[in-house]
């Protein structure tokens, strides 16, 4: 009795073991892969709050929005600045989605927004998109110069610079 109750446990545990190992294994895309790839978001990881420094300003994106605490002490004591949707809310279609801000300089008062289709700079006081530079077909490498004012990237191992 007693060794068909532990074959009868060793079966279950062996049958549950294996229900386990045949889960699907999906191959990823070059899609999934890239950067700017129609599905590349959905396997990046992503934190609710993210942190960056504008010269002496906290900076604290959250979500979709955009804020500023001039003293680090006193957190609670925030300014709003922007929805991430302001900046493409001109051209939308055209921009596609941010996925990623950088604030360059100190008191700088352009901030550089990343997209699927190009990177494009907004202006804080204007609260308007300044430029955009979208991608040219087939390039890669993209970087924009420190005064924001030139794009250059590669196709094919070859240099190319975007006014």
């Amino acid at each position: 009795m007693q060794r068909t109750v532990s074959f009868l446990f060793i079966l279950a545990y062996i049958i549950s073991f294996g229900a386990q190992a045949q889960q699907t294994v999906s191959t990823l895309t070059l899609e999934d892969l890239i950067p700017g790839g129609k599905t590349f978001s959905s396997y990046q990881p992503h934190i609710a709050e993210k942190f960056h420094w504008q010269g002496d300003r906290l900076i604290r994106i959250h979500n979709d929005s955009v804020f500023a605490a001039k003293n680090t002490a006193h957190a609670g004591k925030q300014t709003f600045l922007f929805h991430l949707k302001d900046l493409t809310k001109d051209r939308r279609d055209d921009y596609g989605k941010v996925f990623h801000i950088e604030f360059e300089k100190e008191n700088d008062r352009f901030v550089r927004f990343f997209t699927d289709k190009g990177i494009g700079i907004y202006d804080l006081d204007d609260s308007k998109p300044e430029r955009f530079f979208p991608f040219a077909p087939g390039s890669a490498h993209h970087r924009l110069s420190p005064d924001g004012s030139l794009l250059a990237y590669t196709i094919d191992n070859n240099l190319y610079i975007q006014d």
